[in-house]
């Protein structure tokens, strides 16, 4: 494969916002990205910066003869939308290349979409750029569709204030099987580590909500010599059947107003935080009781735990949304000394985070875990019942009716079907 090229970063953006006397929708046409470029063998991409508030939108389509406009699935005349942040368009689908389009050179145009439904609020696109190599080597994906592709995020520390240490990142999402999804951080946007300080290694997550200890980067304001601090995000998906994506629901940044690392000892890490459905493969109809044995949790060490039933909203044992509960040493396995969540009335799944946090010389340690529910009755039973008095004609009273219906259950004509909640017709 040839070198990947950026040919033009073109800067521009709405400077009137969409008053109530101005027009809430626009479009604007480039010009030729590619005018000047001789090297240009196969467009391959397309980048985009902008701020996409709410109730606003931006859109792209792109073109390589100012007539036909496609966007980067091959559909002609819809837009491809874009969220706040870089947005990486792979066009490599369209295949336009010199030797596909059997011309010299190359030509490139784009129009972007801008849309406010608030008159006080507009869409700005800050950069965009195009992706082009010097050789043409398209392979046909096997579904039809590309299987990876990285997202950027914009600056998550933009606006605040009191900064003084980015000490971690929480992604709540969603990897089913054959896929994958990774993190890589930044302060300056341009050079990416994972959690663990490798350069260009992506930390990887599962579904539910992941949590990267960012300490021992030492992204402070102190260390790095200024006075606030921006931190930026790379998102990896990969499918690799064709039938299945990871999701990213929701992002944050941790950050402390104090620096007070302290390097451990030992050269490991001194917190660790890890989820799990404890229902996932059980017909649990609900979840009642939580069970646990901490069978070492040596002084300066602690457990805590958090419950969820989405994997989404986490809360304490008692009910507080995002409140870490403590986890007591000794044997609390039995229904009767673990937590009783029946008061959350939660169906079917139950999630919980457990953090571990020890020292430079112990760490705790769980030995069990034990979930008390009710499991769902797998079948459940229907009769078919006349629902009339058999002559066309309405019961004349409840307690007819009555007598009706219990006659018909004992007859041994009744139709009697079985009906089972968790099969439905096509499964």
């Amino acid at each position: 494969m040839g070198a990947l090229l950026f040919a033009v970063i073109l800067l521009f953006g709405f400077s009137t916002p969409a008053y109530a006397d101005n027009y809430e929708e626009g479009v604007v046409l480039s010009t030729d990205l590619m005018s000047g470029i001789s090297d240009e063998a196969w467009i391959t991409g397309f980048y985009a910066t902008s701020s996409v508030p709410a109730s606003t939108t931006v859109g792209f389509l792109f073109s390589v003869d100012q007539e036909n406009w496609y966007n980067s699935r091959g559909e002609e005349g819809i837009w491809d939308t874009m969220a706040s942040g870089t947005t990486s368009f792979n066009l490599r689908v369209l295949k336009w290349a010199t030797s596909t389009l059997a011309t010299s050179s190359l030509e490139f145009w784009y129009k972007v979409h801008l849309t406010s439904n608030i008159a006080t609020v507009t869409p700005v696109v800050y950069a965009v750029s195009v992706e082009y190599s010097d050789v043409y080597d398209y392979t046909e994906p096997d579904y039809g569709w590309f299987e990876e592709g990285v997202i950027k995020s914009e600056d998550l520390l933009s606006g605040v204030s009191d900064e003084a240490w980015i000490t971690g990142f929480y992604a709540t999402s969603s990897v089913p099987a054959s896929t994958t999804l990774g993190f890589l951080f930044s302060v300056d946007n341009e050079n990416w580590y994972n959690s663990s300080g490798g350069n260009g290694i992506w930390d990887s997550a599962a579904t539910g909500t992941n949590f990267y200890n960012l300490e021992c980067l030492k992204w402070a304001t102190s260390t790095l010599a200024t006075t606030s601090l921006s931190f930026y995000y790379k998102a990896q998906m990969e499918s690799y059947t064709g039938t299945g994506t990871p999701i990213i629901y929701a992002v944050s940044v941790v950050y402390s107003d104090v620096y007070d690392y302290v390097e451990p000892d030992n050269g490991y890490y001194e917190e660790g935080v890890f989820t799990s459905n404890i229902l996932s493969d059980r017909r649990a109809q609900d979840a009642q009781y939580f069970g646990y044995n901490v069978s070492s949790l040596p002084a300066s060490t602690m457990a805590q735990i958090m419950f969820s039933n989405d994997a989404l909203n986490y809360y304490s044992s008692t009910g507080t949304a995002w409140q870490w509960t403590a986890l007591e040493s000794g044997d609390h396995i039995a229904s009767s000394s673990g937590f009783d969540l029946t008061s959350f009335g939660w169906l079917r799944d139950l999630y919980y985070k457990i953090r571990l946090t020890g020292d430079d010389i112990d760490t705790p340690v769980i030995s069990e875990v034990k979930a008390y529910f009710t499991e769902r009755d797998p079948v459940k039973f229907v009769s078919i019942i006349d629902p009339d008095s058999g002559a066309g004609a309405d019961y004349s009273s409840l307690s007819a009716w009555e007598a009706a219906v219990q006659a018909d259950l004992t007859a041994t004509t009744t139709l009697v079907f079985s009906y089972n909640p968790d099969t439905r017709v096509g499964d």
